[in-house]
């Protein structure tokens, strides 16, 4: 058996998700007695680009049907997804199924404990922590809240980063308009503390990615007791499960073409590519009506509020680093061996 260790971007900033993710497997493949320097490298990046390395395999988490011109750019190496669904999309994109594979990333449950509210206790508080990217659902999170709890001495918190200028005169514009109550913080949380202190203010986390591959904030969400609702779709599928560890609406597969236009002048930002794809990619979108029906029923049920709580944070122990790195050892192994 080979050993491994993953590289990336080397201008991956720490904290962003992709420095994370590599620093992490390395660290769980030393632990494990897995890493080694000088034998099978393994590149992770969300179209496939080898930053100069010369990688014998790929960890690629682009979030809809892969465009052709990612898959050649991994010139016929394995190109490992983080999810079922990615995976999916890997093989939607034409890329020959025995040359791919998925494994589950992890989630240090360690630095994300089970979090008391301490903060905002005089309203059922709904917390959307993603990115107003064209697939980051941000706004159907504050639709849904508007036009469903909001009226119940509720309050909406968004966490956003990279916001436009665009982006952010829209969602304060729906708030007077629905004369919401609604906190938007646009910026980067540098270490975990800032991101547990973030959750200590909310009751549940609203998480409506259209697609999202493995979903750390959901992950983080669940780690620390926070009820989410996630679609069953891409990464969340993996670990939030219906009223166990967390609450699936209901949503429907739909061109992304449909909504995109819309979705850039509102100033969500774009960073999929316009064109080459062998299938016309999909997303998940939610109904907005099952999406409220979950919110309201964790306001007002509170026996299944404190289950999902427990199951979550149970659940997540093994969602970890360690069984991450294990797994892609065996799999990229079984490639190296043929």
């Amino acid at each position: 058996m080979k050993l491994f260790k993953v590289v990336g971007d080397p201008t991956n900033q720490k904290r962003f998700s992709s420095h994370i993710i590599i620093d992490s497997l390395n660290k769980a493949a030393q632990k494990l007695g897995h890493y080694a320097e000088d034998e099978i490298v393994i590149c992770y990046d969300g179209v496939c680009n080898s930053h100069g390395y010369s990688p014998d395999a790929f960890i690629c988490s682009y979030e809809i049907a892969f465009a052709q011109n990612i898959l050649k750019q991994a010139g016929g190496k394995p190109i490992f997804g983080v999810s079922r669904d990615n995976q999916q999309f890997i093989l939607d994109g034409g890329y020959p199924a025995e040359l791919t594979d998925w494994f589950l990333l992890g989630v240090d449950s360690s630095i994300y404990p089970c979090v008391t509210k301490t903060k905002n206790l005089n309203k059922f508080c709904v917390g959307v922590y993603t990115e107003s990217l064209v697939r980051g659902g941000v706004e159907l999170c504050l639709e849904a809240f508007c036009k469903t709890v909001q009226k119940h001495e509720a309050k909406l918190l968004i966490k956003d980063r990279n916001a436009t200028p665009v982006f952010e005169k829209w969602v304060k514009d729906r708030r007077d308009h629905y004369d919401a109550d609604i906190e938007y913080l646009n910026c980067h949380f540098s270490s975990t503390d800032q991101i547990i202190d973030w959750f200590s203010g909310v009751d549940i986390h609203l998480y409506l990615n259209r697609s999202s591959t493995f979903a750390m904030p959901p992950a983080e969400s669940a780690c620390m007791g926070i009820p989410t609702i996630a679609m069953s779709y891409s990464g969340p599928r993996e670990f939030i499960f219906d009223r166990n560890t967390g609450m699936n609406p209901k949503y429907t597969l739909e061109y992304i073409d449909k909504d995109f236009g819309r979705l850039l002048n509102i100033g969500t930002r774009n960073f999929f590519f316009w064109e080459d794809y062998l299938k016309r990619p999909v997303w998940a979108v939610p109904d907005m009506d099952s999406v409220g029906e979950c919110m309201t029923e964790l306001r007002n049920n509170k026996v299944l509020f404190n289950d999902i709580s427990v199951n979550g944070t149970k659940f997540m122990k093994g969602i970890n680093w360690e069984n991450s790195a294990e797994s892609l050892y065996l799999k990229v192994n079984k490639f190296h061996d043929r």
